[in-house]
Formats: structure tokens, sequence, C-alpha cells
């Protein structure tokens, strides 16, 4: 019988339930911060994914969030103190460099990733997160961009799938 699902145990092939959709969790990284750790889940359904942030930071907070294009990522380094997206205006709320460690359809990879947090009203948030091999190098690499909205986890139901990618 499969182990019940929790936000701090979803593997690859689980089902998230989310406004009457069905999301696959294709991918589970779980970063680490000097021994301060949460999850990101990538999520598909079909060809539309997403990703389900976790942080248990003495409440569960939890991000629904769509990556930005990367033809429409532009960004300035030093990363500023406030961004604007889609006329939206962001405030920083946390930054920092994490380890990861991917996992997806039985590989693995990981390493250190500069992160930014941004919040803006109505629960909105945007997230830069910079991949790269060397903490020293940690403004350069693979970037990622991400905008959202806080969810509550009544919002969610979660299943244990087969252990095996639906996408494959």
């Amino acid at each position: 019988m499969p182990q019940q699902r929790t936000l701090f145990n979803l593997q690859v092939g689980d089902v998230v339930q989310h406004l009457s959709r069905d999301w696959i969790v294709e991918n589970t990284l779980v970063f680490d911060q000097e021994g301060f750790q949460w999850q990101e889940y990538y999520l598909r359904d079909g060809a539309e994914g997403v990703w389900l942030v976790v942080v248990d930071d003495d409440r569960i907070e939890l991000s629904w969030m769509h990556q930005v294009p990367p033809e429409e990522v532009s960004v300035l380094f030093p990363l500023r103190d406030e961004l604007v997206y889609q006329g939206i205006r962001y405030r920083l709320a946390e930054k920092g460099i994490a380890n990861y460690r991917k996992t997806s359809r039985g590989s693995q990879q990981g390493g250190p990733c500069r992160f930014y947090d941004y919040a803006a009203p109505f629960d909105r948030v945007l997230s830069v997160e910079i991949y790269s091999a060397s903490e020293l190098l940690a403004d350069s690499g693979e970037i990622e961009m991400c905008v959202g909205v806080r969810i509550t986890p009544e919002a969610l139901t979660l299943l244990p799938g087969d252990g095996r990618s639906v996408y494959s």
C-alpha cells in the first residue's frame, strides 16, 4: 500500500488536485540553506506546467507558480529590492544561496542556487533562481523566473501515484 502523501513527501507520478484539475508530479527539488529545507514540485496537466513551492517556516506557506518563458526573462544584476513585472510591483522578501537536489524520472542532479523571493499585494509572488556550477558564480548560470500566488493547503488534494511519470 502506498505511503500517504503530504506536502513534504510528494514523489514523481503522484497527483495534486487543484481547482478541479489533476496535476502530475514530474520533478521534485529539495533546497537546503544551512539546514533549513523547502520543496518545489514541478506539476503537469497535459502541456501545462506549474511549480508548487512548499515552505514550512513557523507555518506552511504554499505558492502556485508559473514559469516565465525564458525569452521574457530580462534581469540585471545585482537584483534590486523592487521588481516590476507585467505592471505589478514586487518587493524583495528574501534572498540567499541554497544547495538543491533535483529528482526526475530516475535521474538526480544538484548544486548551488542563488534565489530571490519577492511579494506583492493580493498574495502575489515572484521568484528568481539562478542555478550555477559554483557559489562563486551564483549570478551567472541558468536563470528561472516564476510568478504566481500564495494558496492554502486546503486548496489541494494529494494522491499517491505509481512512481512513474505519465508524460515521459
